[in-house]
Formats: structure tokens, C-alpha cells, sequence
């Protein structure tokens, strides 16, 4: 009996540090986009809720494939309180933004929508991950940059005008109706791939520096260090510029379907 209570003691303290560490790994992902000017200057992207989300989530992924390189069962833990950190702060600041009177169903279909984008980004990315980089630059591409520029049937839009597409952000976003800060300001498609190519470069980069992070780092301090200048990423050589096998077209084809029923 002495020895189950101390067992048991014992998982209720891994599980306690793996929230204080998750909560405070999250904290360092969710002001990225305040902290990274560029990402609305040079690229163009307008300053709404959604916006918030994808450039959060992209931060959220990277800390998402360190955390599951941790030794069981720390990673499970913090994981697992890592992401329920991010939606219970999608959550805060939705009610914060839509106001007192906004119904509880329309909260829980803004939230449903929101899992989906982060089921479907999370699959998306870890293609790139562990397949070549342009995988990983059309995750962006269709996730932050809402596929803009180019339709998903392959056709280019006309007299260089951005094109819709069926893989803008939820129907139900409330920032169709509520922007932030100002009105969405459309990238320009000339400065796109350099833009999706820098932000390649950033992940490849991050994914490299978390990877010399210590297990013991995280796990006893929360801490995972500072994240780099997105900005700066595209000088490091952090993209492999190798061209496409016929294996990986392949296997990108079967996934296409999958994915784009998310982003």
C-alpha cells in the first residue's frame, strides 16, 4: 500500500511539472506574432484572429515534435498540456474579441473549426518534416498564405490577381466580420516564394536548435531557449534545394486528398 501511494504520488508530480512546463513553452509561442513585425510588413499578411492562430501554430508544431522526442512519460505529459494551453488561450480570446453576449454554440463550432485547421496543419507540416522542403513550403504556403496566387487546380489567376481558393480560413471565423487591427492587406505574389522560402528556412533551423536542446532542459526547467529572427532564416542553408524523386511526388499525390480536406 506504501509503495502504490508513492507510485502514484509520484505520476501526480510528473503530471503537475508537465503542466507548469507546458504552460510556460506555450507562453513563449503565443506573442510570436508581435515579436515578428516581418511577418506582417514583408509578407503582406493582415492582422487577424486567424493569422494569430496559424503563425501561433507553426511555433506550437515545432515545441509539438520536440516534445514528442522527450523520454515517456514526461513527453506524453507535457504534450498533452502544451496543446491544451493553446486551445484554452484560442478560447480566452475568442470570447475576448466576439464580446459577454456571444452564444456558447457558436464558441464550441469556432473551436471545432479551429481543431480541424490544427489536425489538418499538424499532418501537413510533419509531411514536410520528413520529406523534402517544398512539402514544407506548400504547408505554409496553404496554411498562412491561404493558398493565395494560385488555385488548387494548378491554373494561375488572371492579370496577376489573387486567386480564392477553398482552403481559406474557416467559414466560421469570426474575423470575416471582425478584423483585429485593420483591413487584410493581400500578399503580393512576386515576393510569395522568397517569403515561403525564408519561412522554410526558419523552421528547418528551429527544428535543428530545439534538437540540441536537452531533454533535461525541458523536462526540469520548461525551458526550450529563445527562438531566432524568422527574417534571418534564409542566409543559414537551411533548405534542401535537392529535387524532387519520383518517390516523394508519389507519395505527396496520395496525401493530397487527405489533406486538403483540412487546409
Amino acid at each position: 500500500a506504501v509503495k502504490f501511494f508513492y507510485d502514484g504520488f509520484g505520476l501526480y508530480a510528473k503530471q503537475s511539472d508537465a503542466v507548469r512546463t507546458g504552460k510556460k513553452t506555450y507562453m513563449t509561442c503565443c506573442e510570436r506574432d508581435l515579436e515578428e513585425e516581418w511577418i506582417y510588413d514583408a509578407c503582406r499578411v493582415p492582422r487577424t484572429f486567424h493569422s494569430w492562430f496559424q503563425i501561433t501554430n507553426l511555433h506550437v508544431w515545432l515545441l509539438t515534435v520536440r516534445f514528442r522526442a522527450l523520454p515517456p512519460p514526461h513527453g506524453k505529459y507535457i504534450l498533452q498540456a502544451f496543446v491544451d494551453f493553446f486551445f484554452q488561450d484560442i478560447e480566452d480570446r475568442l470570447r475576448a474579441l466576439l464580446g459577454p453576449r456571444i452564444s456558447e454554440r457558436t464558441i464550441t463550432s469556432y473551436m471545432k473549426e479551429y481543431r480541424d485547421l490544427w489536425n489538418g496543419s499538424q499532418l501537413a507540416l510533419d509531411i514536410g518534416l520528413v520529406g523534402g522542403d517544398w512539402e514544407l513550403a506548400g504547408a505554409i504556403w496553404r496554411n498562412l498564405f491561404d493558398a493565395k496566387g494560385w488555385d488548387l487546380g494548378g491554373k494561375e489567376s488572371d492579370k496577376s490577381q489573387i486567386a480564392e481558393t477553398s482552403s481559406r480560413q474557416p467559414s466560421l471565423s469570426p474575423l470575416n466580420a471582425h478584423d483585429l487591427v485593420e483591413e487584410p492587406r493581400l500578399p503580393q505574389t512576386v515576393d510569395m516564394p522568397q517569403n515561403i522560402y525564408t519561412l522554410v528556412a526558419y523552421l528547418r533551423h528551429e527544428l535543428k536548435r530545439l534538437e540540441e536542446v536537452s531533454d533535461e532542459d525541458i523536462i526540469l526547467k520548461g525551458d526550450t531557449g529563445p527562438w531566432g529572427p524568422m527574417n534571418e532564416a534564409q542566409g543559414r542553408d537551411s533548405v534542401n534545394q535537392g529535387s524532387i524523386s519520383p518517390k516523394e511526388f508519389e507519395r505527396w499525390r496520395k496525401f493530397t486528398d487527405e489533406i486538403g480536406k483540412y487546409r
